[in-house]
């Protein structure tokens, strides 16, 4: 049978000591995180086909078992928590979120805020008065299939309600700057991640304020205070290797800026030595209480899964497969002892796993590279991750994949 051994370790992180979150007034990419200077910049496309090409060589045998991992969001189950509500001819106790960390909102499906019920159902958005009981109605509807947008998971506060869906269009390949005829690229199918801001101190006149669109699949997202942070994942195809036409690069919409899509530069995203998966990984962060303010777009090579953030850090974790082929040699001899032929022949091979985690700092809307660790096994979900002081502890199974 398979041998599994829990493990909690505390992680060192290799990177840099101290953060240095900073602003520019760059054009396109947002702000500009120096911390990330420790990571090496993509830089050209030449350099991303590169980059693939020795991830496929390295990885050819064990490609079979990441493609098993899919970006997942978060779900468990923790001790409830009651939050108070204001005083009004009395007071009175309400349910919220169960999170994780005190002091860092999760998004759930169904959202209270004491007196009114804020609840995904379907494509809309369902805003429903629950206290007194006696005045207990449905306040607002918010149709979101209309915008093509599927809504997931919300948050609310006392000012404002963020919904976080899919989209089903990929973003639009950004046109060239140069001038003449051209053949563009096909676009992948990849969908969107939208996060839609809405005004809803009056329930009879909701307003949209803003949306943040990042084009990738959903990771997860937390709210610190004012400040939103959302995780994506966008694949980069292999058939960049065969095929001479540059592929485009991840894309934003920031309303806040405009609203087309902006692509991110080659000289705007860096990449993680030794990334085990074709992947961009893009973080985005905005304060709600600056909607002028543009919002912080950042995009790595390499890719997250398992997501664990305290007030003050934002860790991605990333499960890492690794095979082992073991070479058995066979030699065929004559009766006088001389050596006929040499055979290798090669058993299934040991496939360890260890899971990756990247360090961010978070600032106000912003997020800032800070090092890498790695432990051995793999971890179930985001409660295998804890930060304690200046520690990061995670709780890790390892065991040889496939055997028994």
């Amino acid at each position: 049978m398979s041998v599994l051994v829990l493990l909690l370790v505390a992680v060192q992180f290799s990177g840099i000591s101290s953060m240095a979150l900073s602003r520019s007034d760059g054009s396109g990419g947002g702000d500009v995180l120096k911390a990330d200077e420790n990571l090496p910049v993509l830089g050209s496309y030449a350099k991303l086909r590169e980059l693939v090409a020795q991830m496929q060589a390295n990885n050819a045998g064990n490609m079979r078992f990441m493609a098993k991992k899919e970006a997942q969001t978060q779900g468990a189950v923790q001790d409830q928590r009651a939050a108070a509500a204001p005083e009004a001819g009395g007071s009175w106790d309400f349910s919220t979120t169960n999170v994780q960390v005190q002091g860092v909102d999760e998004a759930d499906t169904v959202k209270t805020d004491g007196t009114y019920i804020y609840q995904v159902s379907g494509g809309r958005v369902v805003i429903s008065r629950a206290y007194p009981a006696d005045k207990m109605a449905v306040t607002a509807t918010l149709d979101l299939a209309a915008e093509d947008l599927t809504p997931q998971e919300l948050y609310v506060d006392e000012k404002y309600l963020v919904v976080i869906g899919a989209t089903g269009n990929a973003a639009p390949v950004p046109m060239p700057k140069r001038k003449g005829p051209a053949i563009y690229p096909p676009r992948s199918l990849d969908s969107t991640v939208k996060a839609v801001l809405y005004d809803v101190r009056n329930k009879a006149a909701i307003k949209k304020l803003r949306e943040l669109e990042l084009e990738g699949t959903y990771v997860s997202s937390r709210k610190v205070g004012p400040a939103l942070y959302l995780v994506a994942n966008r694949n980069v195809d292999f058939r960049i290797l065969k095929e001479e036409v540059e592929k485009p690069t991840p894309s934003y919409r920031d309303t806040a800026q405009q609203e087309e899509f902006i692509a991110l530069g080659y000289d705007e995203i860096r990449y993680f030595p030794d990334f085990p998966q074709p992947n961009y990984l893009l973080i985005a962060g905005l304060n709600l209480e600056k909607l002028k303010e543009k919002a912080s777009v950042a995009a790595y090579l390499g890719a997250g899964q398992t997501i664990y953030a305290s007030t003050e850090n934002l860790y991605v974790a990333l499960t890492n497969y690794e095979e082992q082929p073991v070479a058995l040699k066979q030699e065929t001899k004559l009766g006088d002892g001389a050596v006929v032929q040499d055979k290798v022949a090669i058993r299934p091979p040991d496939v360890t796993t260890n899971t990756l985690v990247y360090k961010f700092a978070l600032e106000d809307g912003r997020v800032a590279y800070q090092g890498k660790g790695q432990v051995p096994g793999t971890v179930l979900n985001q409660f295998s991750l804890d930060e304690q002081g200046d520690y990061f502890r995670i709780a890790t199974t390892t065991g040889r994949l496939g055997q028994s």
